[in-house]
């Protein structure tokens, strides 16, 4: 992986296309640590400051770590608008490759097996429902259905640990509890979560980007970043291995509040045979990087940036 890696992003302009959220941030850090020189604009940026930030020097590669942070989940027919003029302005200013990264489950719920990119779509979710239709207007574009091709890598992913998303909400309320000195509340403590970091998901997102940066006669694509055994555990002993590695005592609570059906794991063999990519960072790991992010944002966001920098350097010293 490092080797695609080192070989396709330093010097490359990338424009980063998202609001101030943990996988927009985690996404300039890697790329700055690979040596890419990023640019990055928000969601409410509007069409005249899209426009002007792609037309200011090469861009070779658009990325939206969040898409539903970028396009929202509320209103279908404004969501459609946004997606048409954001890749009209990419095709017009030539740029060579977008990948499109989405948390959210979009395939129909209740497969007995890891879903694949041919699993059927529909989402669990009305957010799932939208993603899977922004997906697959991205997907007309990057296959020319809708004027002159825009290239697309769309990456699918499980919801990653402070994000923000309703899944994985409470693993940064028990470190926030550690920090305060509260009690933690375990939901659902024999249910198994996927601890999936920031890092992990766009190493992944990157690692395919690599691929297709230098492979330019390869069209782009659809591709699930797997559910794997070293990233999945209990509740319960997830919040174990916290308490332990942060020397915590506290007793916990236990609580079942109503939940929708599970999430459909993810099968990423087809990612894992184009590039190499594997998750990196064990459930124990991956929490550990995020209590360090949650001391640092109590200090500064300077703090904060300079950690997520070093947990993305950290990740690509394991790469090598």
């Amino acid at each position: 992986m490092l080797e695609q890696l080192t070989a396709a992003w330093p010097l490359r302009r990338v424009l980063i296309a998202g609001s101030a959220d943990a996988m927009t941030r985690y996404a300039a850090a890697l790329l700055t640590a690979l040596g890419a020189q990023t640019v990055c604009l928000p969601p409410d940026a509007g069409a005249f400051a899209l426009h002007r930030a792609l037309s200011a020097g090469r861009i070779h590669a658009v990325l939206i770590p969040a898409a539903h942070a970028l396009f929202g989940d509320d209103d279908l027919p404004a969501l459609l608008r946004s997606l048409f003029l954001l890749f009209g302005e990419i095709r017009e200013a030539g740029v060579p490759l977008v990948i499109l990264c989405s948390d959210e489950d979009v395939y129909a719920p209740n497969q007995s097996v890891p879903a694949d990119e041919l699993a059927p779509l529909g989402g669990r979710t009305r957010a799932g429902m939208h993603q899977s239709i922004i997906q697959l207007a991205a997907s007309g574009f990057s296959r020319g259905l809708m004027g002159d091709p825009v290239r697309t890598v769309i990456c699918r992913h499980a919801p990653c640990l402070g994000s923000g998303h309703a899944d994985t909400a409470q693993y940064s309320a028990w470190c926030r509890a550690i920090l305060q000195n509260s009690t933690p509340v375990i939901e659902h403590p024999d249910t198994q979560g996927t601890f999936l970091h920031p890092l992990d998901a766009m190493l992944g997102a990157l690692c395919l980007g690599a691929h297709h940066l230098l492979n330019p006669q390869d069209a782009g694509g659809i591709y699930n970043l797997g559910d794997v055994p070293k990233s999945r555990c209990a509740n319960r002993s997830a919040w174990q291995l916290l308490a332990a590695a942060q020397g915590s005592a506290r007793p916990c609570r236990h609580a079942h509040p109503p939940r929708l059906p599970a999430r459909n794991l993810l099968d990423g063999s087809r990612a894992r045979a184009l590039c190499g990519y594997r998750v990196q960072l064990g459930a124990r790991q991956a929490l550990s990087f995020l209590m360090e992010h949650e001391k640092a944002q109590r200090i500064s966001e300077e703090a904060a940036a300079q950690t997520r920098l070093a947990q993305a350097q950290a990740l690509l010293d394991m790469l090598s």
